[in-house]
């Protein structure tokens, strides 16, 4: 979220950015948002929500190892679960949830006349 705060910047606010981040390290860099609602900077954000740090999971069968519930419990995004258009509106920036491709292009194509930030949770 912050190369495309960046790179919204570097733009001149004359092209909307598109932003694809995982919800887990979107968890790292969240006040991203707030910089571009600040700005009204023209961002795009889809969350891809799978619920989990999905890529440490990966790390885990790449060394070959096998993680315990404990191990696994830590790498769940679910408990609770994190609303990612609750967080955006906290940081000033609308959004929307989409559970279908469909619904996600919709957002997409209602996001591109905007001159601010748009957030899309995408439930993968």
């Amino acid at each position: 979220m912050p190369v495309a705060t960046g790179a919204a910047i570097a733009a001149g606010k004359r092209r909307r950015v598109i932003n694809l981040e995982a919800d887990g390290s979107a968890m790292y860099s969240l006040q991203s948002l707030w910089t571009q609602a600040r700005e009204r900077l023209p961002v795009t954000t889809i969350i891809l929500a799978n619920g989990k740090y999905n890529i440490l999971v990966g790390e885990y069968r790449a060394v070959g190892a096998a993680p315990g519930a404990t191990a696994m419990s830590m790498l769940d995004l679910g408990n609770p679960a994190i609303d990612w258009v609750q967080l955006a509106s906290g940081m000033g920036v609308e959004g929307g949830r989409a559970t279908t491709l469909e619904q996600c292009a919709d957002l997409m194509t209602s996001s591109f006349d905007r001159g601010d930030p748009f957030l899309i949770e995408l439930v993968v």
